[in-house]
């Protein structure tokens, strides 16, 4: 009779505690539309910066595409892979693997890049819209110049 008491009292204090941490949970706000022409705001360093000194987005429920100067990729925002081969300036090919998502309202791409036999690493960049016409961008990228191996830099785009 006690096994059974302390069985039914822990089922209860369990549904309780459930019951608690479902009442806390609140939904996502829906993802922000970061489509248009951004061009950067004066900067040190855009040498580092993925999307150079304008982009532009395109973006609907299910993908997104980010144009620049050098490239125009389509990302699914699902967080399933995305492959594309690339070019060096040397005539090299390296494959980059990216993968993209939005994490809560920013938007997070991770890139696997196979560069042969230069070696293999992984970047990513975080585009968040701070205020309305306002977006930062966080790079993150491999570097040979710094002991760390990793280069982390932030620049700041308005709506043109």
């Amino acid at each position: 009779m006690v096994r059974r008491t302390v069985v039914v009292s822990v089922i209860a204090g369990l549904l309780a505690v459930g019951g608690a941490v479902a009442a806390q949970v609140r939904p996502l706000p829906p993802p922000p539309d970061l489509s248009g022409s951004w061009s950067v705001s004066p900067t040190d360093g855009l040498g580092y910066s993925p999307f150079g000194a304008r982009f532009t987005v395109k973006q609907d429920a299910s993908t997104i595409t980010i144009a620049t100067d050098r490239e125009t990729v389509t990302y699914r925002l699902d967080d399933s892979k995305t492959p594309r081969t690339t070019r060096t300036v040397d005539g090299r090919t390296w494959t980059r693997i990216s993968r993209a998502r939005f994490v809560t309202a920013a938007l997070l791409v991770t890139t696997e890049i196979d560069a042969g036999e230069t070696g293999h690493w992984e970047d990513m960049f975080i585009v968040s819209l701070e205020s309305p016409g306002v977006v930062t961008v966080v790079a993150c990228s491999a570097t040979a110049s710094t002991d760390a191996g990793m280069g982390t830099h932030v620049f700041k785009y308005t709506k043109s």
